[in-house]
């Protein structure tokens, strides 16, 4: 049982609340970023995470990389349960199962025999479907607890007669975004469903923009549902612009649509659009919105660290390891 839901309703949140005070004081600043690109070799980069803040609350003996990411994810998640009540521990499966969709993918794709030799098992150590329960609806069919999107989603993908694996990871992605909406509708939270709904917003917009001239009018076939834009209108530049200037996303970013030549200004557009959800969150003091708020960050911000090490374990320079990097979610709310 955490402390939260010892306390009187309202109080949890409370608690919460001021537990995050000191917690987000640990939280990434960019400039932490900047150093660990900036490392000259494993050494340094091993050296500087252990100096950083946000290392001090794990068993100060671990200094591996890796092993030093699963632990601040273990942490992460065992510091949120403990601040929010049982019945709202469900939500943040929204951010844990963010590492779920790639294991999916690959075991449908091991049973139908799309991988290698050289194929790698994705790994994770936080995860809301135990890989043991997918493999065994894979190698049985016994469906047990896990959710109804997700049983029909493999059962159709293992039945079906013809897949390329970018299919497989299509129809994955989408059943892992219908159970997200589905998470955050049940939450209550308007503002948890604006996030995740912009989200699915962004892969779309990405999509559409990288997307062959001659695919374009097929567009929905390679876009999510969910999001606050039809992906039917994103079948030209024309309508992406339409688009975007009809919706709440419009401020951050149609300037980027004239920028297309350089990515970043994209990916900084939505980096704005994600901090200002998170943002409004976190003004939200007696709800679990705050919590999520401070996992959602805390989360991206370990892909972030992940995304360096692998970029530092092959060898690749600072140039290259920055535009391999998912943008930097922060918020001045979050840093001080």
């Amino acid at each position: 049982m955490s402390l939260a839901s010892t306390l009187p309703v309202g109080q949890d949140y409370a608690f919460a609340y001021g537990r995050m005070a000191t917690l987000r004081q640990l939280i990434l600043a960019e400039s932490d970023v900047y150093r660990l690109v900036g490392c000259h070799d494993m050494n340094e980069l091993e050296r500087i995470l252990t100096e950083l803040r946000l290392t001090s609350v794990i068993d100060q003996s671990i200094t591996q990389a890796g092993l030093v990411l699963e632990a601040l994810e273990h942490w992460l998640k065992a510091e949120v349960e403990d601040m929010v009540d049982s019945t709202q521990e469900k939500v943040f499966h929204i951010v844990w199962m963010e590492n779920d969709g790639a294991q999916m993918a690959y075991a449908i794709k091991q049973k139908r025999g799309l991988t290698s030799n050289v194929s790698r098992k994705p790994q994770s150590t936080v995860y809301v479907i135990h890989p043991e329960d997918l493999q065994r609806l894979i190698e049985t069919d016994e469906a047990g607890t896990l959710p109804p999107t997700l049983v029909t989603c493999v059962r159709g993908l293992l039945k079906a007669d013809s897949l390329s694996p970018k299919e497989i990871d299509r129809a994955v992605a989408q059943s892992y975004c219908e159970m997200r909406l589905q998470l955050a509708k049940a939450s209550g939270s308007a503002d948890i469903l604006r996030l995740v709904r912009h989200s699915i917003d962004a892969q779309n917009i990405r999509t559409a923009l990288r997307i062959p001239h001659d695919e374009a009018k097929s567009i929905e076939l390679y876009c999510f549902k969910g999001g606050t834009i039809d992906p039917r209108n994103l079948d030209s530049l024309e309508g992406i612009r339409s688009s975007i200037a009809q919706s709440d996303l419009h401020y951050h970013l149609l300037p980027a649509l004239d920028h297309l030549e350089d990515r970043n200004v994209l990916e900084s557009g939505l980096q704005k659009v994600f901090t200002e959800d998170i943002e409004d969150m976190w003004q939200k003091v007696l709800t679990v919105e705050a919590p999520f708020a401070f996992a959602a960050t805390v989360f991206h911000q370990l892909r972030v660290l992940r995304a360096i090490v692998i970029g530092k374990r092959n060898g690749l320079s600072p140039q290259e390891i920055r535009q391999i990097l998912p943008p930097f979610l922060g918020g001045s709310l979050f840093q001080h």
